[in-house]
């Protein structure tokens, strides 16, 4: 998801613009099966894992979901301020896969335990 170059620009007007860009039965459309395949998916991550109460595995994805958007988002390479010395600000110069591996590995663990003690 990382990689391709158009998957997360997409992906951010998504939820964001898309009502204002399509007709509303077409946007309820999609939001419904989203909305459908995340509950699947999210009954599944409750199959596979044992520790995941029910209801969240749904949780999980969206918070997911908002990790990877929202850290992309705040990368912003394409237009950053900089400081007066001419920096990228702190809270702006991470490296987005980085910073988005340990946020994701993270919440994963706070969620599912830590997989790499299960062999």
């Amino acid at each position: 998801m990382v990689d391709p170059p158009l998957f997360l620009p997409l992906a951010s007007r998504c939820f964001g613009l898309m009502a204002q860009s399509i007709p509303d039965a077409a946007a309820i459309a999609f939001k419904q099966r989203m909305a459908d395949r995340l509950q699947r998916a999210g009954a599944g991550l409750e199959r596979h894992f044992p520790t995941i109460a029910p209801g969240a595995g749904l949780i999980l994805l969206r918070h997911s979901y908002a990790l990877i958007l929202g850290l992309w988002q705040m990368a912003g390479a394409q237009v950053c301020p900089l400081t007066p010395t001419g920096q990228v600000p702190a809270i702006l110069a991470f490296n987005y896969p980085d910073d988005l591996d340990t946020a994701l590995g993270a919440l994963w663990r706070g969620v599912v335990g830590d997989l790499r003690s299960r062999s």
